[in-house]
């Protein structure tokens, strides 16, 4: 799946509503300690906007709340 979706992401806007953005994709092998991880990087070092990903459902478990912890 990873590759597939890693492909997508040339397809996504680079505006979107007249404002640039940037794409980072980090592999989590399915591995939650990885999507936990890469999460806390993009939270904490890349301050990201948003978060797409992941797909399998035990690492999009695992870093929900991450990603609510760093809402506003």
């Amino acid at each position: 799946m990873g590759i597939t979706q890693k492909h997508t992401i040339a397809l996504l806007p680079k505006q979107i509503a007249g404002k640039s953005g940037e794409y980072i994709v980090l592999d989590d092998p399915s591995d939650t300690t990885s999507a936990v991880q890469n999460t806390r990087k993009l939270v904490s070092e890349n301050k990201v906007d948003l978060i797409i990903g992941s797909t399998p459902t035990p690492n999009s478990m695992a870093v929900v709340d991450i990603a609510a912890e760093s809402l506003p």
